[in-house]
């Protein structure tokens, strides 16, 4: 069997696909790529049980064909050692090694069996919902800074993605902190709500082309991804996600107040060089439209006054881990904030057009409370 290639068209699309076989595996055909070619067309596929992609391949005029298992890593090197000319890809009778052949360079690879690799099912693409990736990767980068590193506490290491009343939501959080972007897609059809692991979504962010438009499939265990490139599928956490839309509510007792983000962004980032991640701001009320934000540390302590418009004669004073409360300015797009607090100890909102932003309180003289809490006290379940 002998296939003629471009050395830079496989190389980029083995490239595509071998981010999934990164993760540290005991199995080694999940740390491998599966090349099919029979002639001119052919697929390129990878997998680690819980992640796969699949991308099209197209070969040289020939009648033959090929189905080899190479490891990744090994190949992608090898294939960016070599020059930008053709190569050949042969396998001989009775020999269980890839023979890369470029010009006076010949190299030998060993195979591994095509019937170890894994079957990897491929969703319906008749039920998808279409979105251009510019939307998706704008989605990943707002939300993906709060998602969870706790283990223990899997569900709230992934990014919630759901289709619901015309929009595509994205949603993060690590119990203290909660991000969400809505996206309106007129005539998108609802969709269950499913959780990607966030490692996934990193390589979601790695595949995508922001200039593409994606073809989406939900169902209640899998997520697919559709491009020109590649076909991307998600195993999905299973676990029951805090209720988001309970937690961002908009309506209901809080109180609004409205502020400029330019000098209440640069305020926290003057007082960050003074704080740790553990540190903690304090926001008051001091004066009908004036907000003061305070730091004390051990290296020493700052204070600013702010320009801050309160729309009720409720008192505003919170304090904030100081890391938090900076991730979620320095994430929202729009000139103004509208902050949305409640009378008592409670999440408070940041909100704009399409993005919003929760952060817990600290309580300073005790514990924190969870995120997710706020929901079971309201009551709230999302659908």
């Amino acid at each position: 069997m002998e296939i003629t290639i471009d050395r830079q068209y496989l190389h980029s699309k083995v490239d595509i696909v071998k981010g999934i076989t990164k993760h540290k595996s005991l199995l080694a055909v999940t740390r491998s790529v599966l090349i099919e070619l029979d002639g001119e067309h052919g697929k390129i596929s990878a997998t680690d049980l819980e992640t796969s992609a699949i991308s099209g391949l197209k070969g040289s005029n020939s009648d033959e064909s090929l189905t080899i298992v190479v490891p990744a890593g090994t190949l992608s090197d090898i294939l960016a050692s070599i020059g930008d000319q053709e190569i050949t890809l042969a396998v001989r009778d009775g020999e269980n090694v890839l023979k890369i052949e470029q010009g006076r360079v010949e190299i030998g690879l060993a195979l591994m069996d095509p019937e170890e690799f894994p079957d990897i099912e491929v969703l319906n693409d008749t039920e998808a919902f279409r979105i251009p990736a510019k939307d998706i990767l704008r989605g990943i980068g707002k939300v993906l800074y709060a998602v969870s590193v706790d283990e223990k506490r899997f569900i709230l290491t992934g990014v919630l993605m759901q289709a619901k009343d015309g929009e595509f939501r994205m949603c993060a959080t690590d119990g203290y902190r909660l991000a969400l972007l809505k996206i309106e897609i007129p005539d998108i059809p609802d969709s269950p709500q499913i959780v990607i692991p966030g490692r996934n979504i990193k390589l979601l962010r790695e595949i995508l082309d922001e200039n593409a438009t994606v073809g989406v499939v939900i169902n209640e265990a899998k997520v697919q991804f559709m491009t020109s490139q590649a076909t991307i599928i998600f195993r999905t956490l299973q676990a029951a996600y805090p209720a988001y839309e309970s937690i961002l509510a908009s309506t209901g007792t809080y109180n609004i107040a409205f502020a400029k983000r330019l000098p209440f962004l640069e305020c926290l980032r003057r007082m960050a060089p003074l704080g740790t991640k553990n540190d903690w701001v304090k926001l008051t009320r001091t004066s009908p439209g004036g907000l003061t934000v305070r730091m004390e540390s051990e290296k020493g302590y700052a204070q600013e006054t702010i320009d801050c418009e309160f729309k009720s004669d409720t008192e505003f004073d919170f304090a904030f881990n100081l890391k938090y409360l900076l991730d979620a300015v320095e994430h929202i797009d729009s000139d103004q904030l509208v902050i949305r607090y409640p009378g008592a100890y409670g999440v408070v909102v940041l909100d704009s057009v399409d993005y919003i932003c929760g952060v817990m309180p600290i309580r300073t003289t005790g514990d924190w409370t969870p995120i997710e809490q706020q929901a079971k006290a309201s009551g709230g379940k999302d659908e």
